[in-house]
């Protein structure tokens, strides 16, 4: 016997113009839904953010594994050895070693990119500073 036979709670069914079938099936402990789209799929819409082009690909991947924390501390003993693991044009390896956000961005990466490696690294010299004048005292 259903919980709607009971008379606990009862079933819903609508049919709708925008949605062609819906259904609500509740019980005292669960509730099922159903949903049905018949109508063709409306205009796509374009991304927020473009796609990345592929000449930009290692130049954003490379900013983005500085997220990771050894990363972050092999980027800080050897940029120029770190910025070598990526297949980079010279310009773009420069613009990385100097963490240049303003010329990774002109090169037609995302700016959050740059921008986030940078606020990363900064933030681990900050803290390797405090550190170290910890241990000065």
């Amino acid at each position: 016997m259903s919980s709607s036979a009971a008379g606990l709670v009862p079933q819903a069914r609508l049919v709708s113009a925008s949605l062609n079938i819906v259904s609500l099936e509740s019980s005292w402990h669960h509730n099922y839904a159903s949903l049905g789209w018949f109508s063709p799929p409306g205009a796509r819409s374009e991304p927020h953010f473009p796609s990345i082009k592929p000449e930009l690909v290692e130049l954003t991947v490379a900013p983005l594994g500085l997220t990771n924390g050894a990363s972050r501390t092999a980027f800080l003993a050897d940029a120029a050895g770190y910025a070598d693991r990526f297949r980079l044009t010279a310009e773009q390896r420069e613009a990385l070693i100097a963490l240049d956000t303003r010329a990774i961005v002109a090169m037609g990466a995302h700016p959050l990119v740059p921008f986030l490696a940078n606020t990363q690294i900064e933030r681990q010299r900050c803290s390797r500073a405090r550190d170290t004048g910890k241990n000065d005292r």
